[in-house]
């Protein structure tokens, strides 16, 4: 759910979207994609990049909503929000870096 779509520096793009409800652990994740002429594929199933799992297993719908965006550096920042046992939203900004694609 919430896909957004983000051309790297790299000029490889990135989908940023959230699990929530379907699979544990919910939460916001990353694949990186390949680009043809005609389209452009991602590997959803593989090459996942786990950003927030932070949602407790029962509690099945707890945030996400995240977004990717990369600075000059080549940092990468991702904003999501999750909810805790005691159903608080936390809001955060993950930021890493990709090595090696």
């Amino acid at each position: 759910m919430y896909p957004a779509l983000l051309r790297m520096a790299n000029g490889r793009p990135l989908l940023t979207f959230t699990v929530r409800s379907l699979r544990d652990p919910v939460g916001v994740r990353c694949v990186v994609g390949s680009e043809s002429e005609d389209n452009i594929q991602f590997d959803t199933v593989h090459d996942r990049f786990m950003i927030d799992t932070q949602t407790p297993k029962d509690i099945y719908s707890g945030g996400g909503f995240g977004r990717t965006v990369q600075t000059n550096d080549g940092t990468l920042l991702t904003s999501y929000s999750w909810r805790d046992a005691s159903y608080i939203t936390h809001v955060e900004v993950m930021r890493w870096k990709m090595v090696g694609g």
